[in-house]
C-alpha cells in the first residue's frame, strides 16, 4: 500500500512541472521571417491535449489556414512543429521538391512571450522568433450563421464591416473535395476590411454542416445550397439586397452560373479558375495536360484521352458498357503506366451514369449565353485544369451574344490553377504562393462595381 502510494506520489511530482511547462507555449504565436520574393508568415495556436499538445496553423500567404499541425511536442523546454513529407500541401504540389523536401518545421524555446527558433521550409532553414499574438480587436465582425436548404444545414461564417451599412456582400461557393469555409477566410478578411461583407461557409457533411453528403451531390444539389445562403443574406438588415455577388473557383464556377440564372437575386459573380467549356471536355484535357506535366509520352496521354472520351459517351448515351468494361480490365492487366491516375473509371454502367448526369454533363454555354449582371473572371496563366486561352475565347464569344459589356477577364501570369505562383529561392522553387495581385484586384472590382451600379 505504501509502495502504491509512494508511486503515486512520484507520478504526480513529475506530472506538476510537466502541466506547467505546457502552460508556457498554450495559446496564439505569430512570426514572420525575411525570405526574398515573399516573407513567410506563420501563426500557431497551442492548447493542451491528452498527449501533451496540440496545434493549428496559418501560413496565409500560401492560402494555408486552420490546418491542423501533424506533429506538435513541448519536452525540456524545445517546441517543435512539424508537417512532414508527403501531405500534399498546396503550397509544395508539383514544383519540383523531393517528399522528404515537402516539410514545415519550426523548433525553438520559449523566453518569456517569445519563442526564437529555426523554420525549416522545403529545402531551407531560417532564423525566425514566434512572438505571442494577442489579437488586436478586428475592424469588423463575425458571426456564426446556418442556413437551411430542405434537410441540409449549411454552417458558415459572416464577415460584416464596421458601421451600420447595408453592406454588400460575395458568397464564397466551394471546388472540389472536402471544403470547409476556412478555404476562403484569408478572401472574407481582406473583403471586410475594405467594406465588403463575405460569408464563407462548409460544404454540405463538411465541417459543421449536415444533412447530406458532398461526395454524392448533384451539381443542383451544391447549386441550391448556394442558393439558400443567398437568400440568408436577403433577408437580413445589415446586407444591401442589390449587391449580392457570388464567387465561385474551379467546379465553383459552374455552381454561381447555374444560381444566377434560376433567380434574379444574384447582384454581380466572380469566375476564379473555370467555366467557359463542359465539365467532360476539360477533365479530358486536365488528364492530358497533367500527364504532360509529369512526363507521360504523347502516346500515352492519346491513349488516356481516348479512355476517357469513351468512358463519357457510355455515360451519356448507357451503349457500349461491356466493350468499356473489357477495355478498362485489358489496361488493368497490362498495368498501362497511366491507368491508375489518370483513367476514369467506374465499377457499373449505373455509376458512370450518375455521374453524367450529376456533373459530367453540365455545359455553361447556354447559362452563360444570358447573363447580363457585371462579370470578374480571374485565371492563372499555367492552369492545368483547363485551356485558359479557349475558355476565355467562349466566355467572351458566350457574354458577347447575351450583351454584356460589364465583363472583366484577368489572367495572372505564372500563376496556377489555385492562383498561386511560385516564389524561388536560390535558383530554386521553394513553395507556392498566393498571387500578390489576386486580392486587391478582387476587392477593386468588387468595390467599382458597387459604386457605379449605386449611381
Amino acid at each position: 500500500m505504501r509502495r502504491s502510494l509512494a508511486i503515486a506520489v512520484m507520478a504526480g511530482s513529475f506530472l506538476v512541472p510537466t502541466l506547467a511547462a505546457q502552460q508556457e507555449v498554450v495559446g496564439s504565436w505569430y512570426g514572420v521571417t525575411a525570405i526574398p520574393g515573399g516573407d513567410f508568415s506563420l501563426r500557431v495556436d497551442i492548447a493542451k491535449s491528452d498527449s501533451g499538445i496540440a496545434a493549428v496553423m496559418d501560413v496565409s500567404e500560401s492560402g494555408l489556414m486552420r490546418f491542423p499541425v501533424p506533429e506538435a511536442r513541448y519536452r525540456d523546454r524545445s517546441l517543435q512543429l512539424s508537417v512532414p513529407g508527403g501531405w500534399g500541401l498546396a503550397m509544395f504540389r508539383d514544383i519540383g521538391l523531393t517528399k522528404d523536401e515537402q516539410v514545415i518545421r519550426f523548433e525553438g524555446t520559449p523566453k518569456g512571450d517569445s519563442i526564437p527558433g529555426t523554420l525549416r521550409l522545403a529545402y531551407a532553414n531560417f532564423p525566425m522568433t514566434l512572438h505571442r499574438y494577442r489579437e488586436a480587436a478586428v475592424p469588423y465582425h463575425r458571426e456564426e450563421v446556418t442556413f437551411a436548404n430542405g434537410e441540409v444545414t449549411l454552417a458558415g461564417t459572416l464577415y460584416v464591416p464596421p458601421g451600420r451599412g447595408p453592406f454588400p456582400v460575395v458568397l464564397f461557393t466551394h471546388g472540389s473535395g472536402d471544403a470547409t469555409r476556412d478555404g476562403h477566410a484569408m478572401e472574407a478578411d481582406q473583403l471586410a476590411r475594405a467594406g465588403i461583407a463575405a460569408l464563407v461557409y462548409d460544404k454540405r457533411g463538411a465541417g459543421g454542416s449536415h444533412g447530406a453528403n458532398w461526395r454524392v451531390a448533384t451539381f443542383d444539389e451544391l447549386a441550391s445550397d448556394a442558393a439558400a445562403g443567398v437568400r440568408m443574406l436577403r433577408g437580413r438588415p445589415d446586407i444591401d439586397p442589390r449587391h449580392i455577388g457570388l464567387y465561385g473557383i474551379s467546379q465553383g464556377t459552374w455552381l454561381i452560373g447555374m444560381v444566377a440564372a434560376r433567380s434574379s437575386d444574384a447582384g454581380f459573380l466572380i469566375f476564379v479558375s473555370g467555366s467557359g467549356i463542359p465539365v467532360w471536355e476539360q477533365e479530358v484535357y486536365r488528364a492530358g495536360a497533367m500527364m504532360g506535366a509529369a512526363g507521360f509520352s504523347e502516346a500515352d496521354i492519346a491513349e488516356a484521352q481516348a479512355y476517357d472520351r469513351r468512358v463519357f459517351d457510355v455515360s451519356r448515351t448507357g451503349l457500349g458498357w461491356p466493350a468499356l468494361d473489357s477495355v478498362t480490365k485489358a489496361l488493368r492487366a497490362r498495368r498501362a503506366p497511366w491507368f491508375e491516375d489518370y483513367a476514369l473509371e467506374y465499377a457499373s454502367l449505373l455509376s458512370a451514369r450518375f455521374w453524367w448526369l450529376a456533373a459530367y454533363h453540365y455545359d455553361p454555354t447556354p447559362i452563360l449565353e444570358h447573363l447580363t449582371i457585371p462579370v470578374l473572371g480571374l485565371f492563372g496563366e499555367k492552369d492545368l485544369s483547363f485551356p485558359v486561352t479557349t475558355v476565355i475565347e467562349r466566355m467572351r464569344t458566350d457574354f458577347h451574344k447575351a450583351g454584356n459589356r460589364d465583363v472583366t477577364l484577368t489572367v495572372f501570369p505564372g500563376a496556377e490553377h489555385q492562383l498561386m505562383a511560385p516564389q524561388l529561392y536560390r535558383g530554386r522553387t521553394l513553395r507556392r504562393i498566393v498571387a500578390p495581385e489576386y486580392v486587391p484586384t478582387l476587392i477593386a472590382w468588387v468595390r467599382r462595381t458597387v459604386s457605379r451600379r449605386r449611381s
